[in-house]
């Protein structure tokens, strides 16, 4: 049974994709990786077993290598794995310090993690030191990051979203009107493919209004970026309420939308 229905902290039975049509599972405290003739390759038995705690996995460097996240009580340990051979490659404890709990999500890149907060978005080395990336206004508070296949990081926050460098802050952003309030709307978590500078998040907006353009109201839109660039390249009204799931392919041409019950694929290149 899943310890946390938050996919940063319990990856317990999700399908992860990876590299060269690989996917992952991890289950019972076991990795397992698969090709798509749904072979076998590979699997590690992880220590100490899921018994003590939640693992939880992120797809990092293009699909190369997964973070693995425990938290087996009070501590949390951070893995660095190759995707292949399940080969551990760095460990390290849990970031903590008086204004960080050590139970936090964080969202991983290849060479550290990420959060936000009050103050901004942060990025925790392996070494245990953090710096802000991005001080702006706009990436204060609440929200969703997504980390791309290079040196960007999508911010789906309460009035917006954004695109951050690691090294050069805030790129672009896009944000509601003054004619909204933040609970008026909500933005979804980001998602991309695990090699792609393309990204997608879904909106919702309780009032009529329009937002880079496109008419959203109620139902859930669906807006695809391309982090080089502010432009809205796609807008699909998504037409589901309820729970469902979105990918963004490899080639980064077909969006699919799974409601549960149906599957629909659409072509956006």
């Amino acid at each position: 049974m899943r310890k946390s229905e938050i996919d940063l902290r319990d990856s317990e039975a999700r399908l992860v994709p990876l590299q060269g049509d690989r996917f992952l599972i991890l289950a019972n405290g076991t990795v397992m990786i698969y090709d798509h003739d749904l072979n076998l390759i590979n699997q590690e038995i992880l220590e100490p077993s899921s018994s003590t705690g939640p693992w939880s996995v992120q797809v990092v460097a293009g699909g190369a290598q997964v973070f693995l996240r425990h938290e087996p009580g009070r501590a949390v340990t951070y893995e660095w794995r190759a995707s292949d051979t399940l080969q551990l490659l760095r460990k390290t404890p849990g970031y903590r310090d008086p204004h960080f709990h050590p139970q936090a999500c964080v969202t991983a890149g290849e060479n550290a993690v990420f959060t936000g907060g009050r103050s901004g978005i942060e990025m925790i080395t392996p070494d245990q030191q953090m710096k802000i990336i991005c001080d702006d206004p706009f990436c204060r508070g609440d929200g969703h990051l997504q980390v791309l296949a290079s040196r960007y990081i999508v911010f789906a926050g309460t009035t917006g979203i954004g695109v951050i460098d690691q090294d050069h802050g805030l790129v672009w952003s896009k944000t509601i009107g003054p004619e909204l309030k933040p609970n008026d709307v909500q933005f979804a978590d980001a998602f991309s493919s695990i090699s792609s500078t393309r990204f997608g998040v879904w909106m919702t907006s309780y009032r009529k209004t329009l937002f880079d353009g496109v008419k959203v109201h109620q139902a859930p839109v669906l807006l695809i970026y391309d982090a080089t660039n502010p432009k809205l390249l796609w807008s699909i009204p998504i037409k589901q309420y309820g729970e469902f799931d979105i990918a963004l392919s490899p080639d980064e041409k077909h969006v699919a939308i799974f409601s549960g019950a149906s599957l629909r694929l659409y072509m956006i290149d």
